[in-house]
């Protein structure tokens, strides 16, 4: 579709190392390599949800994997 509109160029939001990847690497013979995103904090409670979030997500399916869910 896009190629049918004439558009040249589309951002193709990052490559991952997986499937994705070689779907998109399909569309052009190179890789644009661009700097990436930082968080910024500005927040004193910053770190607790950074680390406390992934920890909570973990618990959360260690609880319905242990309850069969």
């Amino acid at each position: 579709e896009c190629k049918r509109q004439g558009i040249k160029r589309y951002d193709m939001n990052g490559l991952l190392n997986d499937g994705v990847s070689n779907f998109k690497h399909g569309f052009a013979s190179h890789e644009n390599k661009l700097a990436g995103t930082y968080d910024y904090p500005m927040s004193p409670f910053y770190p607790v949800w950074r680390h406390g979030l992934p920890l909570a997500k973990r618990a959360i399916r260690s609880t319905k994997k242990l309850l069969g869910k």
